[in-house]
């Protein structure tokens, strides 16, 4: 397998995403399976966040992922292995991508439009690029999908919200007061890239909106 750290993709606007590239070391040219996440696609693999899981009394079962496999990201050794490149970038304002970070943004489905487009143009590529990812990730594909860039062909989101509001803000109407705050502070704002301020307040967005809006 051939390794790439930090191959710099530049957006319409200029600011700069970083990716990690994962491909088959056979000079030839194979679909790709890409991800783009917020939580790092340099923090392989989250033991610690599994660990305190675990003796919060989460089973897991027999769980077997290479070291290179990211939160909620495929493990690109399973996938090259299988015969796919694999690209794992890091969202607009993120850890090494520049930009200022929200939360699923139209700006962010843009950019992911415009990282398959780039995938589909390499020449270890054969055109063909297929999403992958689960939570926040599963949720990002859809609105990528939904601008309907011309070289994807597939996604495989799972375990994600499809409404903001009622799913994942208000469950049911009531406000969740655990998670929600749980992961945008500990997630978000602690991986957000220091030199770009952050595109919105999602914990303070959410307590003003407990309806629809537009």
């Amino acid at each position: 397998m051939r390794f790439e750290r930090d191959a710099v993709i530049r957006m319409r606007d200029g600011v700069r995403l970083f990716a990690n590239v994962f491909r088959p070391d056979d000079g030839a040219a194979h679909p790709v399976v890409l991800s783009v996440t917020p939580y790092g696609k340099d923090n392989t693999p989250d033991r610690i966040g599994m660990f305190f899981m675990g003796l919060a009394g989460v089973n897991f079962g027999k769980l077997k992922c290479s070291r290179w496999t990211g939160f909620e990201s495929p493990d690109p050794l399973f996938w090259v292995d299988a015969g796919y490149n694999v690209v794992q970038a890091d969202v607009r304002g993120m850890h090494k991508s520049e930009g200022r970070a929200g939360a699923w943004t139209p700006a962010d489905a843009q950019d992911y439009a415009e990282l398959i487009e780039w995938c589909a143009r390499q020449p270890w590529s054969s055109g063909a690029v297929g999403l992958c990812g689960v939570s926040y990730l599963a949720m990002s594909q859809w609105n990528a999908a939904a601008l309907r860039p011309p070289a994807l062909k597939a996604i495989i989101p799972w375990e994600g919200a499809t409404d903001l509001l009622r799913e994942l803000g208000y469950q049911d109407g009531v406000r969740e007061s655990g998670f929600v705050s749980l992961w945008w502070n500990n997630r978000m704002q602690r991986g957000h890239n220091r030199r770009f301020a952050l595109a919105e307040d999602f914990i303070r967005e959410r307590d003003a909106r407990p309806l629809d809006d537009e």
